[in-house]
């Protein structure tokens, strides 16, 4: 069994591309989409957006300096960096997944469009630049689709604001959308109520919840 663990950014520009494949599967993460979403992860990799770090049993894959400019990230403060992989998400796979995974990747990375993965990360580093200013905090990822961003220039001691941020599709600018205070249930995830201009995708809730897959 071999442990994958990526950033949440990461992430989420993986799933976005992975919503542009054809014949790709839907609803929740089943063994196929998650062999799909590491295939893209490896395929990203392979063309120099990521840096990872190996072991036997575990891979960790983090946005690189293709992804994301990193040469101003010596003046900001290790606090504000760690608040950006404090949500990492994780797969499981067995070799036989992983060496699918791998061969998928050489697929995937030659049918890349440069253009539509440089666009979705442009759109992921808006996010990054506004939570290393510290205007924004990410809570984390989003049951089905997207991220959860605590909005701090709004938030007060007694009543903090929240956005949904999804990419939505690769080749548009990405979306933020205000939510409703949190509702608790007991025993269940935290919901948060999505607003009139959201709901029309045709959700009432987001779900801040363990992610998808998984999270370490």
């Amino acid at each position: 069994m071999k442990k994958i663990f990526v950033d949440p950014f990461t992430f989420e520009v993986a799933r976005t591309l992975y919503r542009g494949l054809p014949g790709r599967v839907g609803g929740n993460c089943g063994q196929t989409e998650q062999r799909a979403l590491v295939a893209i992860i490896f395929a990203l990799n392979d063309s120099g957006f990521l840096i990872s770090e190996h072991s036997r049993r575990e891979t960790w894959f983090c946005f690189g300096p293709e992804a994301k400019d990193l040469d101003h990230f010596g003046d900001v403060s290790d606090e504000r960096l760690e608040g950006l992989t404090a949500h990492t998400i994780g797969f499981k796979l067995r070799r036989s997944e992983l060496s699918r995974s791998a061969e998928l990747s050489e697929r995937y990375r030659a049918d890349f469009d440069v253009g539509v993965v440089k666009n979705a990360w442009r759109g992921v580093g808006t996010i990054i630049d506004r939570v290393l200013k510290g205007e924004l905090r990410l809570i984390g990822p989003e049951v089905q689709d997207g991220l959860i961003i605590q909005d701090l220039i709004r938030s007060t001691p007694k009543e903090g604001h929240y956005l949904w941020f999804s990419l939505d599709k690769a080749s548009k600018m990405p979306s933020l959308v205000d939510l409703e205070s949190p509702v608790l249930f007991e025993g269940q995830p935290l919901r948060i109520p999505l607003k009139a201009a959201a709901s029309e995708r045709g959700r009432k809730f987001v779900t801040l919840g363990p992610p998808m897959i998984g999270a370490r």
